[in-house]
């Protein structure tokens, strides 16, 4: 299901069983870290990708071959213009190809993605990235590639002093599966950044200490990313906080792209990426 009005994904079912319990919309912030705090100061020169709001939306659809296509044109005033296409293949599998660009005059965004919400039935995550642990672009060379099992709650990491966690850089598959094996796979075009949380963005935004957040019911958050900015930490308490220029967004123009199928198994998510 693709909404109307906004262009967004707000549904994508499995043999009935519908996957998706919020919409997915472009995301381009995060839960402030203890550097984006403290010496970066991220909020003061970003804080305006904290809210993006659509002043112009289009939304048409056609059909390439056997694909039904859905496009959206999502204009931003003054700040960005996304164009969203879907392509639904006829075996249930959807594409989806996200291209942004960014007015020359905004500052850098934190992330580049979209965050939407997934039933609780789906809470076991499996991922062919790098793993096991929480990672980012400037904090991955500890990190090994393979195949890991965890559930939502597993992909985080509880800071004392809640903020931005559980990322997992390198993916190029993941699957969200209930118990009996059964859900969705996504695969990237080219290597995807992931998180699982059990709460919100901007309840982790507004906690001030562990424990404090406020835990979802019957719903988890999903960011499917094509990057976020690194973490840094030259220091904490100055402008070297904020992470070297080539792990930071500087770019006015990104693309990238992912597939959701149906899945029913391990072994049926693997072979499905191993074909594509």
């Amino acid at each position: 299901k693709i909404d109307k009005s906004s262009g967004m994904l707000c549904g994508y079912a499995n043999a009935g069983v519908e996957a998706i319990s919020s919409a997915f919309r472009p995301n381009f912030w995060r839960a402030g870290t203890d550097n984006d705090r403290r010496g970066w100061k991220a909020e003061e020169l970003m804080g305006q990708w904290k809210d993006v709001a659509a002043n112009d939306v289009k939304v048409t659809s056609s059909a390439e071959g056997n694909n039904a296509v859905v496009e959206a044109v999502i204009i931003s005033d003054g700040k960005a213009v996304m164009n969203i296409k879907y392509s639904m293949h006829p075996d249930g599998t959807l594409g989806v190809n996200y291209d942004i660009k960014i007015d020359n005059q905004m500052p850098e965004p934190l992330r580049i993605g979209l965050q939407g919400q997934i039933d609780s039935r789906y809470s076991n995550v499996t991922y062919f990235g790098l793993g096991p642990w929480e990672n980012y672009c400037d904090r991955h060379a500890g990190l090994f590639l393979g195949t890991y099992k965890t559930t939502v709650e597993g992909m985080m990491t509880e800071y004392v002093y809640p903020q931005e966690n559980g990322n997992r850089t390198g993916v190029r598959w993941f699957t969200l599966t209930d118990k009996n094996g059964k859900g969705i796979q996504i695969l990237g075009a080219s290597p995807l950044s992931i998180s699982t949380w059990n709460t919100t963005q901007e309840s982790l935004e507004a906690a001030k200490h562990i424990g404090e957040e406020k835990v979802l019911e019957g719903s988890f958050v999903l960011n499917v990313d094509c990057k976020q900015a690194g973490v840094g930490g030259t220091d904490t308490w100055s402008i070297k906080a904020r992470p070297e220029e080539h792990h930071r967004l500087l770019d006015k123009h990104y693309s990238y792209s992912f597939m959701i199928r149906p899945t029913n198994s391990l072994k049926d998510a693997v072979n499905s990426a191993r074909n594509r």
